[in-house]
């Protein structure tokens, strides 16, 4: 498989839609009426996926993330009405989540509302952990998920940034991630991003 995989999926079908994140395993039900139409992205690059999806209307999901990661979820919106529910956690522009693969989660979104992954691989959260802070015992990557993250820790409209800017250079410029370099930067600076969400 390649270290870099780019794809846009557009549903009719809240089920569909759930089975559309490459390698998450997703369960998805309609809770609002009419006629339902979803848009999701996803981006890999090496040990790193972001993502990017939103449904017309407000829909209930349950599963697990990647097999052998950890993932950060966020609301791509500063609106203050706009909200969901993870695990019992209120989930607002200004509260993001953390998720275990060893956990699962039950998450309710509004319609309409736009989502953001952030999910890596833990090994490479380990060897990261390793070069940029001398350590790997970042929470020993076993958070109590799902977790809350400190807003006050958390820059989220700049974690928010550089997911959608990362999804942005998949799907509008896939030149630039065709050299090694260039793909090896932007996963180091996503998983980054990702350890200083986690990091105490």
């Amino acid at each position: 498989m390649s270290d870099f995989q780019y794809a846009q999926v557009h549903t009719r079908d809240a089920q569909e839609h759930g089975a559309s994140l490459n390698s998450w395993e997703q369960r998805y039900e309609q809770l609002s009426t009419g006629a339902f139409e979803a848009s999701l992205e996803d981006l890999r690059i090496g040990p790193v996926q972001v993502f990017r999806e939103v449904a017309n209307r407000a829909v209930l999901q349950d599963g697990t993330p990647r097999a052998n990661t950890l993932a950060v979820g966020f609301i791509a919106t500063r609106e203050p009405d706009t909200h969901g529910w993870c695990c019992g956690h209120q989930l607002t522009a200004d509260r993001a989540i953390a998720l275990g693969s060893n956990h699962e989660f039950e998450l309710v979104t509004g319609a309409d509302m736009v989502l953001i992954g952030l999910c890596v691989d833990k090994q490479a959260l380990a060897r990261r952990a390793q070069e940029v802070l001398g350590s790997t015992q970042v929470h020993d990557f076993h958070l109590p998920t799902p977790a809350l993250l400190d807003p006050d820790k958390v820059d989220h409209d700049e974690a928010r940034s550089l997911i959608q800017g990362a999804i942005s250079l998949g799907r509008d410029q896939p030149p630039l991630l065709a050299k090694p370099d260039q793909r090896r930067r932007l996963a180091e600076t996503l998983t980054d991003a990702l350890l200083a969400c986690i990091s105490p």
